[in-house]
C-alpha cells in the first residue's frame, strides 16, 4: 500500500509540477481565445514593450518556426502596441480589429528606440499576411520623429495570398509591402497612406507596393487614398505581373511615378484621381536612368517584354498581341505653381501622360487590339479638382535641389524631400481619422461608369469606410471584394464560422450558426463583385448549418480558380469571408 501511495503522490507531483511548467510560460494577463482567434492584450506580463511581439512568440511556444496555436490575432481597439523587434513568421500572419468607429480608433502599431532597443528597420517578414483595421506608424514612440529607414511587411513567401484592408499608415520611410517571391496574389483595399518618406531626399522611398523584380500573379489595388509622400504606387520595374487592377484610387501631393512598371500583361487602369503626382518633373538624368529609349518614363509606359529584363514566363514573349491594358476614366493634372516650377527651371521636363513609344503601342490595333484608352481627362478637360478640405500647394513640401542624392553624381538630381509644417510630424498625436476631408466637389470629376474618380470611401453613398454612423451597403454592392471574416461578429456570436479547407481544390464546407429563425441569403461572388452562386435562401431556423460550395456557378460549371467572396446576409447583419479556389 504505501508503494501505491508512492506511486500516486509522484504522479499526482509530476501533474502538477507539468501544470505548473506550462501555465510558468503563460503571461500574466491570461488567455482569451475565440475560436481559432487569440485575443492580443496591449501588454504581455505587465510591460507594453514589444507586447504584441511576445504574445505571437507565445503563440508560437517561443520559436516563430514552430506552428501557432491560433490562426487570427484580434488586436484591441483605441490601444497602443509598441513593438522593438521584427516579427519573423513562417506562415500567415493575421492581425485584425473591429471597425473603427468616431467613437474608438483602430489599434496603433508604433515602434520605440528608447536609447538602449534599436530602432526596427523592417516590422513583419514572412507571410503571407492579412491586416484589417489596424494603424501602423514609422514614428519613435518615445520621440514622435521619424528617424528610421523602414519597411513595414517583406513578404517571403510564394504563391499565396495577401490582404491589407481598411488600415491607416503614417509616416513610414521605405515600403509599405515589399515582396521578394513570385506568384503572390495581392488585395490591398480600403486603406489611407500619407506622409511618407519623411526626413529622406529620395524619390524611391514610402513605396506603397514593391515586388521590382519578382513575378505576381494576382495586384488589385482598390480605393485607396496616397498622399503626401514621394514614392510610387506600384514599383514592379524588372518583371511582369499577370493580372493587375487599380481603381478608385486618390494619390495627391506626391513625387514619384505611380506605376513604375512597363510590362503590362493583363490590367485596368481606370477611375483614378492623380493630383500633383510625379510632381518633381523629369530631367535628361532620370530618362537615361529610367527608361531604355531614354524617354520620358511617364504615367502610362508599355514596353516589349523581350527587352533588357528577362521575363520569369518566357512564353509571353510570342505573345505580345494577347497583352490587355484598359486605362479610362483617369484624371491627370498639376496646380499652377508646380507648372510655374518646371518653366522656370531649363532642366526639367514636365510629366507626360503616355510617351512616343506607348503612344505608338496603343495605336498598333493590328498588333496590340486590348490597348484601350479612353475618357481619360486633363486639367484643360475639366479643370482642376476642388476638395471639401483644401489642399496646400506642393511647393510648401518639397525642396528642389540638382545634386544627387546623397552627394552621388550618377543618381538623378531631382529630389522630392517632406517637410511637414515646419518638420514637425503631421498627426504625431496618432489620431487615425485623416485631417483632411477629400470629398471632391468639382462635379466634373465623375467617369463614364458614374462614379466619382478617386477613392470612393470618401463618398458614404458607394463605401462605408468614413462613414461613421453605421451606414450599410446596397444590397449586391461588394465594395471590398477580399473582405475576411466580419470579426465584429466575435463580440456577439459568429455568425460565419469556419470554411475548410480554405484554400480548396474541388469543395469546401461552410459552417453557419443563426441566432434566431430568420431569412438568409448566402451568396458567392467573383473578384469584381459579380454574383455567381446561391447557396442558400430563404427562412431558416435558429443554430448550426453546414453548407458545401464545389466551386461551380449557379449554372454548375467550374469557375476558374481565384479569390472568391461568401456573403451572409440575415435580417440583423451581414457578414463575409473570402474563399480562395485552386486550380
Amino acid at each position: 500500500m504505501m508503494k501505491h501511495l508512492l506511486r500516486r503522490t509522484l504522479v499526482i507531483c509530476l501533474i502538477a509540477s507539468s501544470w505548473l511548467y506550462v501555465n510558468a510560460q503563460d503571461p500574466s494577463e491570461g488567455i482569451i481565445e475565440m475560436g481559432d482567434t487569440l485575443l492580443i492584450q496591449p501588454t504581455y506580463d505587465g510591460s507594453i514593450l514589444n507586447a504584441l511581439n511576445n504574445w505571437i512568440l507565445w503563440d508560437h511556444d517561443g520559436d516563430y518556426a514552430n506552428s501557432p496555436k491560433h490562426a487570427v490575432y484580434k488586436l484591441l481597439r483605441n490601444n497602443v502596441y509598441v513593438i522593438q523587434t521584427t516579427t519573423n513568421i513562417n506562415g500567415r500572419l493575421a492581425l485584425v480589429a473591429d471597425k473603427p468607429d468616431k467613437d474608438n480608433k483602430p489599434p496603433q502599431i508604433i515602434p520605440l528606440n528608447d536609447g538602449e532597443n534599436a530602432f526596427p528597420w523592417l516590422m513583419f517578414k514572412g507571410g503571407p499576411f492579412t491586416m484589417k483595421n489596424i494603424y501602423f506608424t514609422a514614428l519613435n514612440a518615445t520621440t514622435k520623429s521619424n528617424d528610421s529607414w523602414q519597411h513595414l511587411f517583406q513578404l517571403t513567401v510564394a504563391d499565396e495570398v495577401t490582404i491589407i484592408d481598411g488600415c491607416h499608415f503614417e509616416n513610414l520611410n521605405a515600403h509599405l509591402l515589399k515582396v521578394g517571391n513570385d506568384g503572390n496574389k495581392i488585395y490591398m483595399t480600403n486603406n489611407f497612406f500619407s506622409d511618407g518618406g519623411a526626413g529622406w531626399p529620395a524619390i524611391w522611398q514610402a513605396n506603397f507596393f514593391n515586388s521590382e523584380a519578382f513575378m505576381q500573379d494576382t495586384l488589385v489595388i482598390r480605393n485607396n487614398t496616397y498622399m503626401n509622400t514621394p514614392g510610387n504606387l506600384i514599383n514592379v520595374r524588372q518583371q511582369m505581373t499577370r493580372y493587375a487592377e487599380v481603381s478608385n484610387n486618390t494619390m495627391i501631393n506626391c513625387g514619384g511615378y505611380p506605376f513604375f512598371t512597363t510590362f503590362w500583361i493583363d490590367a485596368t487602369i481606370k477611375n483614378n484621381l492623380f493630383y500633383n503626382v510625379l510632381a518633381v518633373g523629369e530631367d535628361e538624368k532620370v530618362r537615361a536612368a529610367q527608361d531604355p529609349d531614354g524617354q520620358a518614363f511617364s504615367f502610362i509606359n508599355i514596353d516589349t517584354l523581350a527587352g533588357e529584363f528577362e521575363m520569369k514566363d518566357p512564353t509571353w514573349y510570342e505573345r505580345e498581341s494577347e497583352r490587355s491594358l484598359v486605362v479610362k476614366n483617369n484624371y491627370i493634372g498639376w496646380d499652377d505653381e508646380i507648372e510655374a516650377i518646371w518653366a522656370g527651371r531649363d532642366s526639367v521636363f514636365a510629366p507626360t501622360w503616355m510617351n512616343e513609344r506607348t503612344l505608338a503601342f496603343f495605336a498598333d490595333k493590328t498588333n496590340y487590339p486590348l490597348l484601350v484608352e479612353e475618357n481619360n481627362a486633363t486639367k484643360a478637360d475639366i479643370g482642376l479638382p476642388t476638395f471639401v478640405t483644401p489642399i496646400p500647394t506642393l511647393p510648401d513640401f518639397v525642396t528642389w535641389i540638382d545634386e544627387g542624392v546623397w552627394g552621388n553624381p550618377q543618381t538623378p538630381g531631382l529630389r522630392f524631400v517632406w517637410e511637414p509644417e515646419g518638420a514637425e510630424i503631421p498627426n504625431s498625436d496618432l489620431d487615425w481619422l485623416p485631417l483632411e476631408d477629400l470629398r471632391l466637389t468639382s462635379a466634373a470629376f465623375i467617369g463614364d461608369d458614374g462614379l466619382p474618380l478617386g477613392d470612393l470611401n470618401w463618398y458614404p453613398e458607394y463605401a462605408e469606410r468614413w462613414d461613421m454612423t453605421g451606414w450599410n451597403r446596397d444590397e449586391g454592392d461588394i465594395t471590398d471584394p477580399t473582405a475576411v471574416k466580419d470579426y465584429s461578429s466575435l463580440e456577439s456570436g459568429i455568425s460565419l464560422g469556419q470554411i475548410y479547407p480554405n484554400p480548396f481544390t474541388n469543395e469546401t464546407r461552410i459552417e453557419l450558426f443563426l441566432d434566431q429563425t430568420e431569412s438568409v441569403n448566402v451568396s458567392v461572388y467573383d473578384i469584381v463583385g459579380k454574383r455567381v452562386n446561391t447557396l442558400m435562401s430563404g427562412l431558416k431556423a435558429a443554430g448550426n448549418h453546414e453548407l458545401v460550395w464545389d466551386g461551380t456557378n449557379s449554372a454548375g460549371v467550374d469557375l476558374p480558380g481565384g479569390m472568391y467572396v461568401l456573403r451572409l446576409e440575415t435580417d440583423s447583419k451581414v457578414a463575409t469571408a473570402r474563399m480562395i479556389k485552386q486550380k
